[in-house]
């Protein structure tokens, strides 16, 4: 009995290394890769849009350097998506 129940203990641990290890993955390929240059093909003209909001999942795998420039990438599309607001409430307001 003592075998099958560390028999079982080794399955689930396998199990979640595989879950952990496909997570990573997907997060590599969807996350840092597809959604990230999705998001940069074109600047909202909204501010608040989804895409201008840091991606903690696709931060988990950059390194500092990667890190860096995506803060810097975000930040610029997010001034200028600012700046547009800006001029859409001055045109509204005339």
């Amino acid at each position: 009995m003592d075998t099958k129940l560390d028999f079982e203990t080794r399955v689930r641990i396998m199990r979640q290394q595989l879950h952990d290890f496909f997570t990573e993955i997907k997060s590599c390929i969807w996350n840092r890769g597809i959604l990230l240059a999705w998001y940069r093909l074109w600047i909202r003209k909204d501010e608040f849009h989804r895409s201008l909001s840091i991606d903690p999942f696709a931060m988990r795998g950059m390194d500092e350097h990667q890190k860096s420039k995506y803060i810097t990438d975000l930040l610029k599309r997010r001034n200028i998506a600012h700046q547009r607001d800006m001029q859409a409430e001055r045109v509204d307001a005339k």
